[in-house]
């Protein structure tokens, strides 16, 4: 799944039960989503809500021309 605004395409997990508890996973520099991949299983089998996304320029989101910090 991906969020898109002008110029931006994110990518993003959306993962377990629409209702259950929501936990948000964020990766550190380097790396993607898919370092969560084992606690996101867990965490969803358990009923809870994951959410993670790439961060601009790591794994399937863009990385957008010119400055940014």
């Amino acid at each position: 799944m991906s969020e898109n605004q002008p110029g931006l395409n994110l990518a993003m997990s959306d993962e377990g039960a629409a209702n259950g508890q929501a936990v948000v996973l964020a990766h550190s520099l380097g790396a993607t989503r898919a370092i969560w991949d084992p606690v996101a299983a867990a965490l969803v089998a358990s009923g809870f809500r994951v959410i993670r996304y790439d961060l601009r320029g790591h794994g399937e989101s863009d990385v957008i021309e010119g400055r940014y910090s």
